[in-house]
């Protein structure tokens, strides 16, 4: 996998162009960054200015810290709270959608020496984790009595926003604002008050409040439906090589379970990528690029490997580029493409290729 850290650089100041003055950008790098890697990608985010991250876990956070990644991380999750002194002890910030997890980060906090830090959150509609909008006042006033717990930041999380009917998300901003009212209105102002996906930055500009959630668009891809344009620069490209080629007799079968048989003499292509790669099986139609063109992947995906037929590139060789997500020559196989075949979209294409797949860091100039 190459990653063009130019580009990320690019999508970051694109979303920062959308913002106003002082709205700050909270780079989401959980799953490993979405599969490009967590240290080398938040690393190239710090150095372009972003101060604020987000995870999914408390490992993940603490990962983040040993790569020296400095300012707030916030872990999304709802932590165990046997985790709970993993919150001070490395300076991170917990998720808290209940006043039992609060009372362990409190207790946590008293026996670190630093108080834990946490952001409050806000079931507005996802029906995840978080307090109903009614519980957010007497929870927030409870947490606050709390020695050795501290909010920093408040925040809700949209179920629609990368759709194309906006109603629902509305409506959950306006059951957040209600709630963020009700604390105003006691003299209650929590510093940090956030909303927005990468879906919402776009489609729900009224509600960027103090800071952005941006995971997917930092690496270059959409989600869902935008009511306006965002310059992207495409981050990742998924590349192997050809390491064997065999040349098969007519009605010779290919792959465990024998799907595919050849129908008459064939050149098979073998490239060393397979499902535990992040090359599902059952991917619908499969193709690959060699020497840019469109190759059909045949038979089985295996565990390990999978088969081409080389019809339409009669001097394809051992060695040759394969390209599985990216450009070469004037075909281009998206990330998009490759989702859509899975039946999924582009986070879980993404983050579908293993550590196995080596990640390799390219693009130290800026984009223009």
């Amino acid at each position: 996998m190459e990653i063009d850290g130019s580009a990320i650089r690019a999508n970051y100041r694109s979303v920062r162009g959308l913002l106003k003055p002082g709205c700050r950008i909270i780079a989401v790098v959980k799953a490993d960054a979405y599969g490009l890697g967590l240290g080398p990608v938040a690393g190239i985010l710090a150095s372009e200015g972003c101060s604020h991250f987000a995870v999914a876990t408390v490992a993940e956070a603490v990962e983040l810290r040993c790569h020296g990644i400095q300012g707030e991380i916030l872990v999304l999750g709802s932590i165990p709270e046997r985790l709970a002194e993993e919150v001070p002890r490395w300076d991170l910030c917990a998720t808290c959608g209940d006043l039992s997890l609060a009372g362990a980060l409190s207790r946590a906090g008293l026996s670190v020496g630093r108080p834990a830090r946490l952001h409050v959150k806000v079931d507005t509609g996802l029906g995840r984790i978080g307090f109903s909008p009614e519980e957010v006042l007497p929870a927030v006033k409870a947490i606050r009595s709390m020695k050795g717990a501290e909010i920093s930041g408040i925040y809700t999380h949209f179920a629609t926003a990368d759709e194309p009917n906006l109603d629902y998300a509305r409506w959950q901003g306006e059951r957040f604002l209600e709630a963020l009212g009700a604390l105003e209105e006691e003299g209650i102002r929590i510093p940090l008050r956030h909303a927005c996906n990468s879906a919402a930055i776009l489609n729900c500009p009224g509600l960027h409040l103090d800071a952005v959630r941006c995971g997917i668009f930092l690496y270059g891809l959409p989600s869902g439906h935008a009511s306006r344009p965002i310059g992207l620069s495409r981050v990742f490209e998924v590349k192997s090589e050809l390491v064997a080629v065999r040349e098969l007799p007519a009605r010779h079968p290919v792959g465990y379970g024998l799907r595919y048989v050849t129908r008459g003499a064939t050149r098979i292509g073998v490239i060393p990528v397979g499902f535990n790669d992040g090359f599902l099986r059952g991917t619908k139609n499969p193709e690959v690029l060699i020497r840019g063109v469109r190759v059909p992947v045949v038979g089985s995906v295996c565990m390990d490997q999978m088969m081409v037929d080389l019809a339409g590139v009669p001097d394809a060789r051992k060695q040759d580029e394969v390209v599985l997500i990216g450009r070469q020559g004037g075909e281009e196989i998206t990330a998009l493409e490759y989702a859509a075949r899975i039946d999924s979209i582009p986070a879980q294409a993404m983050t579908l290729f293993s550590r196995r797949v080596a990640r390799v860091y390219k693009g130290g100039e800026d984009h223009a």
